[in-house]
């Protein structure tokens, strides 16, 4: 952000190694940058983030494990759905 030079897409699983998981990770991205587009992936489908991953402020969602097409729709609709909210 520093540059000015921005990710279109930010993926991140659920659970991440440490203290800090994708939900945390997401949040903090969010403050500095509320427009940030991000995608939640996880093997557990049943969390409650998965569940609504829109009220904890992700663009898309994709569970683990997928595939190429699978991806690539998700994030087709990620940043469809973010230049409709725009």
């Amino acid at each position: 952000m520093d540059t000015g030079t921005l990710f279109d897409l930010l993926i991140t699983d659920l659970t991440i190694p440490g203290e800090t998981g994708g939900a945390d990770v997401a949040k903090k991205i969010l403050t500095i940058h509320p427009a940030a587009r991000i995608i939640i992936s996880s093997g557990y489908s049943s969390d409650t983030t998965m569940a609504d991953f829109r009220g904890h402020g992700f663009k898309g969602i994709i569970a683990k494990p997928f595939n190429l097409k699978d991806l690539a729709h998700t994030v087709q609709e990620a940043l469809k759905h973010s230049e409709n909210a725009d």
